[in-house]
């Protein structure tokens, strides 16, 4: 039998006892939904706006180095463009896997114990739990909230892997 997660868990992750029921069956409810609908118009919200402002210093760098045939402009709008182009293609990637979660039937499902992995680069932490050989990165809170070598089931999203819900076993 499973037990309830505690209420940091469930506070940590933003899901109630409606969405575990439902995500024990395999399927998504509603609110679960409409945060990834709310998920897929920040990250079009945010990537589109660094694509636009990324695409407009690029023709700025092109059109000033043409105009002024310096080579070292050129090769800014170059670059920028360039990385312009990889940003499309992360947003387009972001927003496939989003809409295939709101599209599908299933919910991913881990279970196993879970162990936590704090890395740090420069001063930046990155919270990472690691469940059924599987590591996925967590906000702090969440962290926080799973206990370390005890036993959990995760409930996430097949195609963006967000966690919707979890419960200690």
């Amino acid at each position: 039998m499973t037990a309830t997660p505690t209420l940091d868990l469930m506070q940590a992750l933003d899901f109630d006892a409606d969405d575990l029921a439902a995500n024990r069956t395999g399927v998504l409810t509603e609110a679960q939904r409409k945060r990834l609908r709310a998920a897929r118009g920040r990250v079009a919200r945010i990537r589109g706006g660094s694509v636009l402002v990324i695409g407009l210093f690029a023709t700025t760098f092109l059109f000033i180095g043409q105009q002024n045939a310096d080579v070292v402009l050129r090769l800014l709008g170059i670059t920028a463009s360039i990385f312009n182009a990889l940003l499309v293609g992360l947003l387009a990637r972001s927003w496939l896997r989003l809409s295939a979660d709101l599209e599908a039937p299933e919910v991913n499902i881990l279970s196993g114990t879970l162990t936590h992995t704090i890395r740090v680069m420069g001063r930046a932490a990155t919270y990472v739990v690691t469940l059924d050989g599987e590591e996925v990165v967590v906000s702090k809170d969440a962290f926080l909230a799973f206990a370390d070598k005890a036993p959990y089931r995760l409930y996430r999203a097949p195609h963006s892997l967000i966690i919707l819900s979890a419960e200690a076993l």
